[in-house]
């Protein structure tokens, strides 16, 4: 016990007589830590900035790679079935004398191919262009070659759709394709518009209920 005493009695007094050197000694230790840490964080920061580019060039590739695959899918997918038959594509066979039965159709189509042949002469004489023809029938009822008698006559661009295709398989593709549906058909209308004319594209959807 008196050594313990003894022993702690000539530690307090060496504190005492040393303490600014205590004080010294320990703050060169504490920045010795710190710089090792310090040296330590460097080099874990180094590594970090020359791992970056590498990281940077897999990111990108992954991302690219991950895109493309995700807009082929979505443009296979968004595709309509549709086809298009513009007026310098040859026609055999396909005009009004061709067709055959319901002459009182037969006579409307025939109204309207004189309204689009004429539509702003039509308009001026203070007519409503027609918005559209409904027909309705069976398959095999002519339904089709009636719409591209229509446009054949009237030397029109005709844009077939199969409406049952428009149901994309994403949310929002069916209205992108019907958006990209009308832009097409207004960029025929335009390219086969005559001079001073407006022009006209006949749409014609299939299976519509």
């Amino acid at each position: 016990m008196t050594r313990v005493r003894n022993f702690a009695s000539a530690t307090a007094y060496f504190l005492e007589k040393n303490r600014g050197r205590a004080v010294l000694l320990f703050g060169l230790l504490t920045v010795f830590v710190l710089l090792n840490s310090m040296h330590a964080l460097i080099d874990a920061v180094i590594g970090l900035v020359g791992f970056l580019p590498a990281f940077a060039i897999q990111l990108s590739f992954a991302v690219v790679f991950i895109g493309a695959q995700f807009f082929m899918m979505f443009y296979w997918l968004s595709r309509p079935r549709k086809y298009v038959v513009t007026p310098d594509d040859v026609q055999i066979g396909v005009n009004f004398d061709s067709y055959r039965g319901q002459p009182d159709l037969l006579d409307h189509a025939r109204s309207t191919v004189r309204i689009l042949q004429g539509v702003k002469e039509f308009e001026l004489r203070g007519g409503e262009m027609p918005k559209g023809l409904l027909l309705s029938g069976g398959p095999g009822t002519g339904k089709t070659f009636l719409a591209s008698c229509i446009a054949a006559e009237a030397k029109l661009p005709f844009v077939y759709l199969d409406a049952s295709s428009l149901q994309g398989a994403f949310i929002g593709t069916s209205q992108l394709m019907v958006m990209k549906l009308f832009r097409d058909a207004r960029g025929l209308a335009r390219k086969y518009a005559e001079p001073g004319k407006r022009g006209s594209c006949i749409v014609f959807l299939d299976e519509l209920d």
